[in-house]
Protein backbone atom coordinates (compact mmCIF):
# COMPACT_ATOMS: atom_id res chain seq x y z
CA UNK A 1 0.00 0.00 0.00
CA UNK A 2 0.81 3.50 -0.83
CA UNK A 3 1.68 5.26 2.04
CA UNK A 4 0.89 8.78 0.65
CA UNK A 5 -1.86 7.75 -1.28
CA UNK A 6 -3.84 4.38 0.62
CA UNK A 7 -4.03 2.42 -2.70
CA UNK A 8 -2.45 -1.16 -2.87
CA UNK A 9 -0.96 -1.21 -6.36
CA UNK A 10 -0.49 -4.99 -8.16
CA UNK A 11 3.17 -4.77 -7.92
CA UNK A 12 3.09 -4.75 -4.29
CA UNK A 13 0.78 -7.94 -4.06
CA UNK A 14 2.95 -10.58 -4.00
CA UNK A 15 0.16 -13.04 -5.57
CA UNK A 16 -0.22 -10.62 -8.49
CA UNK A 17 2.36 -10.96 -11.21
CA UNK A 18 2.71 -8.22 -14.04
CA UNK A 19 1.11 -10.92 -16.81
CA UNK A 20 -1.92 -11.20 -14.51
CA UNK A 21 -3.09 -6.93 -14.15
CA UNK A 22 -6.25 -6.22 -15.94
CA UNK A 23 -5.77 -5.88 -19.86
CA UNK A 24 -7.98 -4.65 -22.67
CA UNK A 25 -9.68 -7.20 -24.28
CA UNK A 26 -8.92 -7.22 -28.39
CA UNK A 27 -12.61 -7.24 -29.16
CA UNK A 28 -13.05 -3.80 -27.24
CA UNK A 29 -10.29 -2.16 -29.20
CA UNK A 30 -11.66 -4.00 -32.16
CA UNK A 31 -15.11 -2.20 -31.69
CA UNK A 32 -14.03 0.84 -30.87
CA UNK A 33 -11.99 1.14 -33.68
CA UNK A 34 -14.50 0.01 -35.75
CA UNK A 35 -17.46 2.57 -34.36
CA UNK A 36 -14.45 5.30 -35.19
CA UNK A 37 -14.17 4.16 -38.86
CA UNK A 38 -17.57 2.83 -39.86
CA UNK A 39 -19.41 6.20 -38.30
CA UNK A 40 -17.99 9.00 -41.07
CA UNK A 41 -17.88 5.96 -43.43
CA UNK A 42 -21.85 5.42 -42.66
CA UNK A 43 -22.27 9.43 -42.39
CA UNK A 44 -20.31 10.15 -45.58
CA UNK A 45 -22.40 7.21 -47.06
CA UNK A 46 -25.71 8.87 -46.19
CA UNK A 47 -24.86 12.11 -47.59
CA UNK A 48 -23.75 10.89 -50.86
CA UNK A 49 -26.84 8.96 -51.70
CA UNK A 50 -29.03 12.52 -51.04
CA UNK A 51 -30.39 11.87 -47.67
CA UNK A 52 -29.56 15.36 -46.84
CA UNK A 53 -30.50 17.13 -49.74
CA UNK A 54 -33.60 18.25 -49.43
CA UNK A 55 -36.05 19.25 -52.57
CA UNK A 56 -38.29 22.02 -52.33
CA UNK A 57 -41.11 20.09 -53.31
CA UNK A 58 -40.04 17.31 -51.13
CA UNK A 59 -43.34 16.52 -48.66
CA UNK A 60 -42.20 17.07 -44.69
CA UNK A 61 -43.09 13.78 -43.70
CA UNK A 62 -41.00 12.29 -46.24
CA UNK A 63 -37.92 14.12 -44.73
CA UNK A 64 -38.86 13.03 -40.85
CA UNK A 65 -39.21 9.55 -42.00
CA UNK A 66 -36.09 9.82 -43.83
CA UNK A 67 -34.69 11.19 -40.75
CA UNK A 68 -35.71 9.06 -38.41
CA UNK A 69 -34.37 6.07 -40.42
CA UNK A 70 -31.11 7.27 -40.34
CA UNK A 71 -31.23 7.85 -36.96
CA UNK A 72 -32.75 4.73 -35.99
CA UNK A 73 -30.49 2.81 -38.47
CA UNK A 74 -27.41 4.83 -36.39
CA UNK A 75 -28.13 4.07 -33.26
CA UNK A 76 -29.15 0.69 -33.92
CA UNK A 77 -25.74 -0.02 -34.98
CA UNK A 78 -24.67 1.77 -31.72
CA UNK A 79 -26.79 -0.21 -29.21
CA UNK A 80 -25.67 -3.54 -31.22
CA UNK A 81 -22.00 -2.69 -30.63
CA UNK A 82 -22.56 -1.66 -26.56
CA UNK A 83 -24.43 -5.57 -26.34
CA UNK A 84 -21.36 -6.65 -27.69
CA UNK A 85 -18.98 -5.06 -25.70
CA UNK A 86 -21.22 -5.98 -22.31
CA UNK A 87 -21.57 -9.50 -23.30
CA UNK A 88 -17.98 -9.98 -23.65
CA UNK A 89 -17.14 -8.21 -20.56
CA UNK A 90 -19.53 -10.69 -18.93
CA UNK A 91 -17.64 -13.62 -20.21
CA UNK A 92 -14.34 -12.09 -19.47
CA UNK A 93 -15.25 -11.32 -15.82
CA UNK A 94 -16.46 -14.83 -15.72
CA UNK A 95 -13.26 -16.13 -17.08
CA UNK A 96 -11.05 -14.34 -14.31
CA UNK A 97 -13.10 -15.27 -11.89
CA UNK A 98 -13.14 -19.29 -12.85
CA UNK A 99 -9.21 -18.54 -12.69
CA UNK A 100 -8.91 -16.60 -9.37
CA UNK A 101 -11.42 -19.32 -7.97
CA UNK A 102 -8.98 -22.28 -9.27
CA UNK A 103 -5.67 -20.67 -8.54
CA UNK A 104 -7.15 -20.03 -4.53
CA UNK A 105 -8.29 -24.11 -4.46
CA UNK A 106 -5.01 -24.88 -5.69
CA UNK A 107 -3.11 -22.60 -3.15
CA UNK A 108 -5.46 -23.94 -0.64
CA UNK A 109 -4.93 -27.02 -1.53
CA UNK A 110 -0.76 -26.95 -1.68
CA UNK A 111 -1.57 -25.16 1.65
CA UNK A 112 -3.53 -27.68 3.80
CA UNK A 113 -1.67 -30.44 2.27
CA UNK A 114 1.69 -28.76 3.73
CA UNK A 115 0.33 -28.27 6.98
CA UNK A 116 -0.96 -32.19 7.13
CA UNK A 117 2.58 -33.59 6.21
CA UNK A 118 3.80 -31.13 8.77
CA UNK A 119 1.49 -32.61 11.25
CA UNK A 120 2.24 -35.71 9.92
CA UNK A 121 5.83 -35.37 10.78
CA UNK A 122 5.16 -34.31 14.12
CA UNK A 123 3.17 -37.00 15.02
CA UNK A 124 5.72 -39.13 14.16
CA UNK A 125 8.01 -37.57 15.85
CA UNK A 126 6.15 -37.94 19.23
CA UNK A 127 5.35 -41.37 18.79
CA UNK A 128 9.27 -42.00 17.70
CA UNK A 129 10.19 -40.04 20.78
CA UNK A 130 7.68 -42.14 23.08
CA UNK A 131 8.85 -45.81 21.03
CA UNK A 132 12.80 -44.41 22.45
CA UNK A 133 11.72 -44.26 26.29
CA UNK A 134 10.63 -47.64 26.51
CA UNK A 135 13.89 -48.77 25.71
CA UNK A 136 14.06 -48.74 29.53
CA UNK A 137 11.86 -48.38 32.64
CA UNK A 138 10.97 -45.56 35.24
CA UNK A 139 13.55 -46.53 37.01
CA UNK A 140 16.40 -46.31 34.50
CA UNK A 141 16.71 -50.28 34.94
CA UNK A 142 16.49 -52.06 30.91
CA UNK A 143 13.57 -52.86 29.70
CA UNK A 144 12.46 -56.60 29.41
CA UNK A 145 12.77 -57.82 25.70
CA UNK A 146 9.32 -58.10 24.73
CA UNK A 147 8.95 -54.34 25.47
CA UNK A 148 12.20 -53.52 23.58
CA UNK A 149 10.85 -55.44 20.47
CA UNK A 150 7.33 -53.74 20.98
CA UNK A 151 9.44 -50.36 20.89
CA UNK A 152 11.74 -51.50 17.86
CA UNK A 153 8.86 -52.52 15.63
CA UNK A 154 6.61 -48.93 16.50
CA UNK A 155 9.77 -47.44 15.45
CA UNK A 156 9.98 -49.78 11.99
CA UNK A 157 6.27 -48.89 11.51
CA UNK A 158 7.36 -45.27 11.38
CA UNK A 159 9.92 -46.09 8.67
CA UNK A 160 12.61 -44.87 11.49
CA UNK A 161 14.44 -47.57 9.47
CA UNK A 162 18.29 -46.65 10.14
CA UNK A 163 18.00 -45.46 13.82
CA UNK A 164 16.11 -49.29 13.91
CA UNK A 165 19.42 -50.63 12.52
CA UNK A 166 21.47 -48.74 14.96
CA UNK A 167 19.44 -50.20 17.60
CA UNK A 168 19.60 -53.53 16.76
CA UNK A 169 23.05 -53.57 17.01
CA UNK A 170 23.57 -52.38 20.08
CA UNK A 171 21.07 -55.28 21.06
CA UNK A 172 22.87 -57.67 19.56
CA UNK A 173 25.89 -56.99 21.01
CA UNK A 174 24.01 -57.05 24.43
CA UNK A 175 21.58 -60.01 23.59
CA UNK A 176 19.05 -58.15 24.13
CA UNK A 177 17.57 -59.21 21.24
CA UNK A 178 16.82 -62.44 19.18
CA UNK A 179 17.68 -63.33 15.49
CA UNK A 180 13.79 -63.78 14.23
CA UNK A 181 12.34 -60.76 15.55
CA UNK A 182 15.60 -58.95 14.16
CA UNK A 183 14.86 -60.43 10.76
CA UNK A 184 11.25 -59.28 11.15
CA UNK A 185 12.96 -55.76 11.61
CA UNK A 186 15.36 -55.91 8.78
CA UNK A 187 12.91 -56.57 6.23
CA UNK A 188 11.37 -53.70 5.64
CA UNK A 189 14.56 -51.75 6.27
CA UNK A 190 16.07 -53.95 2.94
CA UNK A 191 12.81 -53.08 1.06
CA UNK A 192 11.75 -49.77 1.74
CA UNK A 193 14.82 -48.03 3.98
CA UNK A 194 17.16 -46.72 1.76
CA UNK A 195 20.94 -47.81 0.83
CA UNK A 196 22.01 -46.85 4.24
CA UNK A 197 19.72 -48.97 6.36
CA UNK A 198 20.01 -51.46 4.14
CA UNK A 199 23.16 -51.96 4.18
CA UNK A 200 23.71 -51.99 7.70
CA UNK A 201 21.00 -54.71 7.56
CA UNK A 202 23.06 -56.83 5.56
CA UNK A 203 25.75 -55.42 8.07
CA UNK A 204 24.34 -57.00 10.67
CA UNK A 205 23.50 -60.57 9.65
CA UNK A 206 27.55 -60.93 8.60
CA UNK A 207 28.49 -59.69 11.86
CA UNK A 208 26.08 -61.79 13.94
CA UNK A 209 25.16 -64.87 11.44
CA UNK A 210 25.62 -66.98 14.65
CA UNK A 211 22.44 -65.32 15.91
CA UNK A 212 20.56 -66.87 12.95
CA UNK A 213 21.79 -69.83 12.15
CA UNK A 214 19.90 -71.95 15.08
CA UNK A 215 19.88 -75.03 16.12
CA UNK A 216 16.62 -76.08 14.54
CA UNK A 217 16.19 -73.92 11.49
CA UNK A 218 18.00 -70.49 10.07
CA UNK A 219 16.23 -67.63 10.43
CA UNK A 220 16.84 -64.71 7.01
CA UNK A 221 14.89 -61.48 6.20
CA UNK A 222 11.73 -62.57 4.24
CA UNK A 223 12.89 -60.30 1.10
CA UNK A 224 15.82 -62.91 0.69
CA UNK A 225 13.21 -66.23 0.20
CA UNK A 226 11.48 -63.92 -2.07
CA UNK A 227 13.81 -63.09 -4.23
CA UNK A 228 15.90 -59.79 -6.34
CA UNK A 229 12.48 -58.21 -7.32
CA UNK A 230 12.30 -57.29 -3.35
CA UNK A 231 15.61 -56.34 -3.04
CA UNK A 232 16.81 -52.46 -4.39
CA UNK A 233 19.39 -53.54 -7.34
CA UNK A 234 22.00 -51.38 -5.60
CA UNK A 235 22.35 -54.15 -2.26
CA UNK A 236 21.65 -57.45 -4.58
CA UNK A 237 25.75 -57.63 -4.27
CA UNK A 238 25.64 -57.98 -0.79
CA UNK A 239 23.14 -61.37 -0.95
CA UNK A 240 25.41 -64.19 -1.87
CA UNK A 241 28.15 -62.64 0.48
CA UNK A 242 26.13 -62.73 3.67
CA UNK A 243 24.45 -66.16 2.76
CA UNK A 244 28.08 -67.57 2.75
CA UNK A 245 28.26 -65.49 6.04
CA UNK A 246 24.97 -68.20 7.17
CA UNK A 247 26.56 -71.11 5.87
CA UNK A 248 29.66 -70.57 7.77
CA UNK A 249 28.26 -71.01 11.53
CA UNK A 250 27.83 -74.57 10.91
CA UNK A 251 30.77 -77.22 9.75
CA UNK A 252 30.06 -79.07 6.46
CA UNK A 253 29.80 -82.06 8.49
CA UNK A 254 26.54 -80.32 10.69
CA UNK A 255 25.28 -79.26 7.22
CA UNK A 256 25.23 -82.68 6.50
CA UNK A 257 22.71 -83.54 8.76
CA UNK A 258 20.89 -80.41 7.89
CA UNK A 259 20.59 -80.69 4.09
CA UNK A 260 17.20 -79.04 4.17
CA UNK A 261 18.30 -75.51 5.72
CA UNK A 262 21.45 -75.89 3.67
CA UNK A 263 19.52 -76.30 0.03
CA UNK A 264 16.93 -73.31 0.57
CA UNK A 265 20.08 -71.03 1.74
CA UNK A 266 21.92 -72.41 -1.47
CA UNK A 267 18.90 -72.08 -3.73
CA UNK A 268 18.06 -68.63 -2.89
CA UNK A 269 21.05 -67.90 -4.84
CA UNK A 270 20.02 -69.11 -7.77
CA UNK A 271 17.49 -66.35 -8.94
CA UNK A 272 20.27 -63.51 -8.18
CA UNK A 273 22.60 -65.49 -10.27
CA UNK A 274 19.47 -65.84 -13.35
CA UNK A 275 19.33 -61.93 -12.97
CA UNK A 276 22.76 -60.82 -11.92
CA UNK A 277 25.41 -59.26 -14.56
CA UNK A 278 28.20 -61.34 -15.71
CA UNK A 279 30.78 -59.56 -12.59
CA UNK A 280 27.79 -60.57 -9.94
CA UNK A 281 27.93 -64.37 -11.65
CA UNK A 282 31.57 -64.42 -11.25
CA UNK A 283 30.93 -63.42 -7.67
CA UNK A 284 28.50 -65.91 -7.00
CA UNK A 285 30.05 -69.08 -8.74
CA UNK A 286 33.32 -68.54 -6.83
CA UNK A 287 31.27 -68.31 -3.74
CA UNK A 288 29.05 -71.27 -4.88
CA UNK A 289 32.13 -73.66 -5.65
CA UNK A 290 33.56 -73.29 -2.42
CA UNK A 291 30.26 -73.63 -0.85
CA UNK A 292 29.59 -76.72 -1.99
CA UNK A 293 33.36 -78.17 -2.31
CA UNK A 294 32.43 -80.22 0.74
CA UNK A 295 29.40 -81.40 -1.32
CA UNK A 296 30.07 -82.94 -4.43
CA UNK A 297 27.37 -84.89 -5.43
CA UNK A 298 24.85 -82.96 -3.57
CA UNK A 299 21.93 -80.93 -6.01
CA UNK A 300 20.05 -78.28 -5.15
CA UNK A 301 16.12 -78.48 -5.26
CA UNK A 302 15.32 -74.90 -7.33
CA UNK A 303 11.57 -73.60 -8.80
CA UNK A 304 13.38 -74.84 -11.99
CA UNK A 305 14.04 -78.47 -10.52
CA UNK A 306 17.36 -80.16 -9.03
CA UNK A 307 20.73 -78.79 -10.43
CA UNK A 308 23.69 -79.74 -9.45
CA UNK A 309 26.54 -77.00 -8.94
CA UNK A 310 27.86 -77.28 -12.82
CA UNK A 311 23.89 -76.66 -13.72
CA UNK A 312 23.93 -74.21 -11.51
CA UNK A 313 27.08 -71.93 -13.08
CA UNK A 314 26.33 -73.34 -16.80
CA UNK A 315 29.65 -72.31 -18.73
CA UNK A 316 30.79 -69.44 -16.66
CA UNK A 317 34.79 -69.10 -16.69
CA UNK A 318 35.11 -68.80 -13.14
CA UNK A 319 37.87 -66.22 -12.41
CA UNK A 320 38.78 -64.61 -9.20
CA UNK A 321 36.62 -62.16 -8.23
CA UNK A 322 37.66 -58.07 -8.25
CA UNK A 323 35.82 -57.14 -5.39
CA UNK A 324 37.42 -56.80 -2.04
CA UNK A 325 34.19 -58.27 0.10
CA UNK A 326 33.77 -61.18 -2.31
CA UNK A 327 37.65 -62.53 -2.12
CA UNK A 328 37.31 -62.27 1.91
CA UNK A 329 34.51 -63.90 1.85
CA UNK A 330 35.90 -66.80 -0.49
CA UNK A 331 39.26 -67.05 1.57
CA UNK A 332 37.24 -67.21 4.47
CA UNK A 333 35.22 -70.02 2.77
CA UNK A 334 38.49 -71.45 1.82
CA UNK A 335 39.10 -71.98 5.48
CA UNK A 336 35.82 -73.18 6.40
CA UNK A 337 35.75 -75.77 3.66
CA UNK A 338 38.86 -77.79 5.59
CA UNK A 339 36.69 -77.85 8.47
CA UNK A 340 34.64 -80.99 7.09
CA UNK A 341 36.05 -83.80 9.01
CA UNK A 342 35.57 -81.85 11.86
CA UNK A 343 33.50 -82.21 14.86
CA UNK A 344 29.96 -80.26 14.29
CA UNK A 345 30.45 -76.64 14.86
CA UNK A 346 28.58 -76.19 18.59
Amino acid sequence: MDSNTGVTSASSNPGLSPSDKPKLSPIYTVSIALLFLLLPLFVGAVWHAGFFKLQENEPTGQVVASALTLVGAFFGGIFALVGVLITSAIADRNHELARETARRHALEVEQNGKRAEEEAKRLKLEAGTKAVQLFSLADGRPAPKIQVAGALFTLSSLDYHELVMTLVSSLLEAKRIDGLSVTLLMDPAIKRGGKIAGSDAFSLLDLHAEMFVLDRYVVVPACIFEGPSTIPKALHWKVPITLAHLIMVRSPGVWKKHTKDFNYLVADLVPFWDEGSEESKVNIANILQNIMAPFPDLTIRTQKGEKSLIQLVGATTVREPTDQDVLDVVKKLQIWNGQASASPHP
